[in-house]
């Protein structure tokens, strides 16, 4: 069985982490099914910056934890209900 992910293509060299890396970590909020954030793991793994990954699925909580993190990054499934 395919997976959505198989034909998502993550850009590596955009930006070069060790330029990109700041003094406090970078925090990523991904609102989708965990195959996103488990697809992310191992570029944030491999990019050396320190990088907290918050994960939910729901949209209403995605937006409670938006407000509560402020993250630096949002990676959301347009294709989810309320998106």
């Amino acid at each position: 069985m395919r997976s959505p992910l198989d034909s998502v293509r993550v850009p590596i060299g955009v930006v070069r982490v060790e330029e990109a890396t700041p003094a406090v970590p970078l925090t990523v909020l991904v609102v989708g099914p965990s195959q996103i954030a488990d697809a992310l793991a191992p570029v944030i793994a491999d990019g050396g910056a320190d990088i907290e990954v918050e994960h939910t699925s729901d949209t209403t909580t995605a937006l409670d934890l938006a407000r509560a993190v402020a993250p630096d990054v949002i990676v959301l499934d347009a294709d989810r209900p309320g998106a």
